[in-house]
């Protein structure tokens, strides 16, 4: 897969959601922590704006309270990094299937990928 330059997104500020890309790319890695004091979910999506509630993430990671995670998100074999074709939305909800955006700010979330190069597959 032809990839352009290489990104880092997020900070340290406690959100509900990060856009972390709004055009095609590679992520590679997720990470953050959960600074509520209940269990949140950690979605993932193939879009460049939030999602409205109700939407199907990718991938849906159960994340305890207090807990930091770091996700390496699956590619085809060997690579590593999963092609997100609109950008990349990352999300704390309360349901695990579908979103329900978090009614108030859960915690930092961090990125990092590649974009995809003009033209690449």
């Amino acid at each position: 897969m032809a990839t352009g330059s290489h990104w880092y997104a997020g900070g340290p500020e406690v959100v509900t959601n990060l856009v972390a890309r709004n055009v095609s790319c590679k992520a590679i890695t997720v990470e953050g922590q959960n600074l509520t004091a209940g269990d949140r979910y950690l979605q993932i999506f193939d879009s460049n704006t939030l999602p409205v509630d109700g939407s199907v993430p990718l991938y849906s990671y159960l994340i305890g309270a207090g807990l930091l995670f770091a996700k390496t998100l699956p590619g085809p074999p060997p690579e590593v990094g999963r092609r997100m074709q609109n950008g990349l939305v990352i999300a704390w909800s309360t349901s695990s299937a579908t979103l329900a955006l978090a009614a108030t700010a859960v915690g930092p979330i961090y990125a990092d990928g590649q974009d995809l190069a003009p033209g690449g597959t």
